[in-house]
């Protein structure tokens, strides 16, 4: 589930965000906002520069631009969208503007390459934590803020024992904060495994890290998928603890959130979890999710399942089709998303082309 859980609960509950956090929500710039509805619609309008009042600034914008779709060509299609994201990766953009607009603290060019890091832009990084947060700062155009003062709320769980790196964990951080009155579970792990961070209880750690090995063993376009999108898939360690209620797991921007009841099972079980979730991170990274309507989160949330049914398919020797998924799928279609099976399609088209890029 993608319900931007985090925006919400601070709504919900009262929580103004610290004058340092990100704007990232029409809510907060040109409209009053009720309901979670409000909300979502709000997150979504501000993703697509779509206040009324106020367009996001410079450094939020900046933040956002991560495909050369949005600097130099014209894409209409999900693989000049797949094709756009990894020439910006590689700074492959003709017209290049992925050098921050007005940060006189980012040297003009290394020997090494493409700067990407505020760790080369003056700030002084120790450890692996600390070049982790230097690239996501620079991402945002925050170089010129000292680390040791960025994203410091006492009010959040990321000043209370959290590994807070991406702007997902900053987020997420204040909103568990505010809702559990400041009861945060510290992780006990914090490790990465091809490359995506993986971060909770050893139960937690070894589970996601099967998973992995279990993709890259019976179905390795899904595990380029997963390790090819989210950067963190973090434990869900509050709140409701017997995972029947909402919100369970969900998506927030590049990271991942997992309650430890969706992956036990069976490894195939397990791992449709974490495929849904890493469809929603994918489709976030394209400019392709939305969310606004009750009828974009049943394209999404079908999509996404259907992504899932692909990836046991791929994994079983047997193969494998679900009658549930299939029939809401169709219903898509019966109401005019003609072309839903070709969206659900372009997704597998994603696994294996970053399976490609991989090798």
């Amino acid at each position: 589930m993608n319900l931007k859980f985090a925006v919400i609960m601070i709504v919900a509950m009262g929580f103004v965000a610290p004058a340092a956090a990100q704007v990232d929500n029409c809510c907060f710039v040109d409209r009053q906002c009720h309901s979670d509805r409000d909300w979502i619609n709000g997150f979504y309008a501000y993703q697509n520069n779509q206040c009324a009042g106020t367009a996001p600034s410079t450094s939020s914008a900046a933040g956002q631009i991560d495909n050369c779709c949005f600097v130099d060509r014209q894409c209409s299609s999900d693989q000049e969208w797949i094709d756009g994201y990894w020439a910006f990766q590689n700074n492959h953009c003709p017209a290049s503007t992925a050098s921050q607009s007005g940060t006189s603290t980012k040297p003009a060019s290394n020997a090494a390459g493409q700067i990407d890091n505020c760790c080369f832009a003056g700030w002084q990084c120790n450890n692996d934590q600390d070049w982790i947060n230097g690239y996501h700062a620079y991402l945002n155009n925050q170089c010129a803020e000292p680390p040791s003062t960025q994203h410091r709320s006492a009010d959040s769980c990321c000043a209370h024992g959290w590994n807070c790196t991406f702007e997902g964990d900053w987020t997420l951080g204040r909103s568990v904060y505010a809702e559990y009155g400041g009861q945060c579970v510290v992780p006990a792990v914090q490790a990465t495994v091809d490359g995506v961070i993986i971060e909770g209880s050893t139960w937690f750690f070894n589970q996601v890290k099967a998973i992995l090995d279990y993709l890259k063993r019976h179905a390795p376009e899904w595990h380029a998928y997963v390790v090819k999108g989210p950067l963190k898939v973090r434990e869900r360690s509050w709140g409701d603890t017997t995972g029947r209620g909402s919100f369970i797991s969900f998506a927030l921007g590049n990271l991942i959130v997992l309650h430890p009841r969706t992956i036990a099972g069976n490894q195939p079980a397990r791992s449709y979890t974490l495929i849904h979730e890493a469809c929603h991170v994918q489709r976030h990274i394209a400019g392709l999710l939305r969310y606004g309507t009750q009828l974009e989160q049943r394209i999404e949330e079908t999509l996404c399942d259907l992504v899932g049914v692909y990836m046991i398919d791929s994994a079983r020797p047997a193969g494998y089709s679900s009658k549930y998924v299939t029939a809401r799928a169709d219903q898509l279609v019966d109401d005019g998303i003609t072309n839903f099976y070709e969206l659900a399609q372009a997704e597998r088209e994603r696994a294996f082309h970053l399976l490609a890029t991989m090798s």
